[in-house]
């Protein structure tokens, strides 16, 4: 476990009784290329996505696909709490290429965030991608918050490796909560990311890595992608559902929870925005 990059200007405050967050993959934030564009490409994209996101106003945006926490910070959403992981990319993953951290930007502060860095795990075929960033944040009640935002492995190289490198990232995710004393029937948890798998899709049918929380209780709302299928997943010509946000059984039964999928921006990400609003019963 280590920490991300961070820019958090105190740990007083709470969440509010009602609040909303956002989780998008915003493709090669900035710039929608895998390695550093244009500043004018830069430039619109930042600019593209401040303004889709002024348009809804969330309290909490998690992101993946970021480049690093000085690019994050470009964002500008006068927000005065941010966190980028700064995970380097392994041998194996192209190290040529940008980094893809999951970020975090957020109107009320935390109390306290880390990651699970998988990049340092022995290179078994099963070593998952990246990591996962979380955060916690307090409630009114005195309890918390624990937000965990992932950007699972993709399908490049063979579905049966990805999906093997997948499961093994929520089962990371599981044993970080056992090691924190947090349970799903107890505790408050949103899980939200990319995971470039699919709950419906027939290819995935024999997958588990999000079978696992929904096993668990989660309560899940997915968006699906905007590329054609196949350029995520081999041989097949359809669409599927990869981004996802879970709920957690425990804020199921304490909180009225609203999920939905944003309309999609081209000019901002291939991907389109999913929505969650929590309002404490």
């Amino acid at each position: 476990m280590t920490t991300p990059e961070i820019e958090n200007s105190t740990t007083a405050g709470v969440l509010p009784s009602e609040f909303t967050m956002i989780f998008w993959n915003l493709q090669w934030f900035p710039g929608r290329e895998s390695t550093p564009a244009s500043s004018e490409k830069e430039r619109k994209h930042i600019e593209t996505v401040r303004d889709y996101l002024k348009q809804f106003n969330p309290d909490l945006v998690f992101a993946s696909e970021i480049r690093n926490l000085k690019e994050w910070k470009r964002l500008d959403l006068g927000y005065d709490h941010l966190a980028c992981t700064n995970i380097p990319r392994t041998e194996k993953e192209n190290r040529h290429l940008s980094q893809q951290g999951i970020a975090l930007t957020a109107r009320f502060p935390w109390v306290t965030s880390w990651v699970i860095d998988f990049s340092q795990l022995p290179d078994t075929p099963d070593r998952p991608s990246r990591g996962i960033l979380a955060a916690e944040f307090k409630l009114q009640d005195g309890k918390s918050l624990f937000c965990y935002a992932f950007h699972l492995k993709s399908n490049r190289g063979g579905l049966e490796q990805s999906h093997l490198k997948r499961e093994r990232a929520i089962d990371y995710l599981i044993a970080d909560w056992k090691n924190k004393g947090i349970n799903p029937e107890k505790d408050s948890i949103v899980v939200l990311g990319d995971a470039n798998t699919s709950l419906t899709h027939p290819l995935f049918r024999e997958e588990k890595t999000l079978r696992k929380l929904v096993d668990l209780g989660f309560l899940h709302q997915a968006s699906h992608a905007e590329k054609p299928i196949d350029t995520y997943f081999p041989d097949s010509g359809d669409s599927a559902d990869i981004d996802y946000i879970l709920i957690s059984p425990a804020l199921q039964k304490i909180a009225q929870i609203e999920m939905k999928v944003l309309p999609s921006r081209l000019a901002c990400s291939d991907h389109a925005p999913l929505w969650l609003r929590i309002h404490w019963k």
